[in-house]
């Protein structure tokens, strides 16, 4: 089977020390609305501001394992953005992707999943294929480039940045949004946290840098992280399918 987009979801909260639950039943934006064992899942877990910070981030199944991290880091600012990328192929008992974490009572707190299905097996990513990159002064993730190897491979841009305004990302050129969530934080328009997760067939020819995104306002008080991360299509499969219609 090619490389398949399943279908994406989130959830958001206030911050504070409690998990919170994402749906892998009612997935949107993909070929099936609901995940199945051997997809292959990647999730963001991202807080804002104060005594929160990716340390304490984590992403874990509903069948008691934890994900894989990535990545995890956090960018002081006047307002903190914390983030954690993780991944985990699915079993039977995955019905749901737990987020967990504690971050300031005033601060956000999201998580976003991405569903696939065709994803090899035995190499889902290479580590050598995945970039991480951190800013301040401002909430737009800049990415850094990957060099993919393989035809058939989906390079995915997984962004997070802390906000001032409830305006979410908006993918560059070439790029689909899979999923995105924004939570404004307890103090309203002052605390708020922003996520997403594009993505993109390589094609094939020379080294892939996602182009930036636009979105929240840029105030000089927030920060961004972004990672960049190829999928590995299973042998011999090179067909990429992002919907059922």
């Amino acid at each position: 089977m090619a490389i398949q987009f399943v279908g994406g979801n989130y959830t958001s909260g206030l911050g504070g020390s409690g998990t919170l639950v994402v749906s892998l039943s009612s997935l949107v934006s993909g070929v099936d609305t609901a995940a199945r064992a051997g997809d292959f899942v990647v999730a963001l877990a991202a807080n804002s501001t104060g005594t929160g910070s990716a340390t304490t981030l984590g992403v874990s199944g509903s069948d008691g394992n934890v994900y894989t991290n990535l990545s995890k880091l956090t960018v002081a600012e006047t307002i903190d953005p914390s983030a954690c990328v993780a991944y985990k192929y699915l079993t039977a008992a995955d019905a749901s992707v737990t987020v967990w974490g504690a971050t300031s009572t005033t601060g956000g707190k999201i998580g976003l999943v991405s569903v696939w299905r065709g994803v090899n097996s035995v190499t889902p990513l290479i580590a050598s294929q995945s970039g991480s990159a951190s800013g301040i002064n401002s909430p737009l993730p800049i990415f850094a480039a990957v060099t993919p190897t393989i035809p058939g491979s989906v390079v995915l841009a997984v962004g997070t940045g802390s906000v001032s305004d409830m305006i979410q990302f908006t993918m560059g050129a070439n790029y689909t949004r899979a999923i995105g969530a924004i939570n404004s934080g307890a103090r309203s328009t002052t605390s708020g946290i922003c996520g997403a997760i594009g993505y993109r067939l390589w094609p094939g020819y020379a080294a892939e840098t996602p182009p930036s995104w636009t979105g929240p306002t840029d105030s000089n008080a927030e920060g961004y992280i972004a990672n960049t991360l190829v999928l590995n299509p299973s042998p011999n499969k090179s067909v990429f399918t992002t919907s059922n219609t």
